[in-house]
């Protein structure tokens, strides 16, 4: 049987690998309403697992993990700078790389925005 030590070292690296295939998502200039649905809908196509959502009032945040590295990395080639709806709601969008401070720290994967539920395995 494993020691708490053991499993925090699991835990962190864990975190490290997941990391590598989560993009950050923001949406600014909601000119449109932004759903969980609609993200979902956009990113499945991309093999993405599980999205995190928070929508503020200038802006909407996601966390977007898929399924691999590469995965994340094509959904991100494809959708950075451009617009979810003709005109408005661009998305930056940037590749969650781990870092030591990310793994000691909470992640948008693992502990969603505040206030926030997942949306979709």
């Amino acid at each position: 049987m494993g020691s708490d030590h053991d499993n925090l070292v699991l835990e962190a690296l864990t975190m490290a690998s997941d990391a590598e295939r989560v993009l950050h998502v923001t949406m600014s200039n909601l000119l449109y309403p932004v759903t969980e649905d609609l993200l979902h809908r956009a990113f499945y196509a991309y093999r993405s697992k599980k999205i995190y959502m928070y929508q503020m009032e200038t802006r909407v945040e996601a966390s977007v993990q898929f399924q691999s590295h590469e995965d994340a990395e094509y959904g991100q080639n494809t959708f950075h700078r451009r617009n979810f709806y003709n005109g408005c709601c661009r998305m930056d969008i940037h590749l969650e790389l781990s870092s030591p401070a990310a793994t000691s720290s909470n992640s948008a994967l693992t502990t969603p925005f505040p206030g926030n539920r997942r949306v979709k395995d």
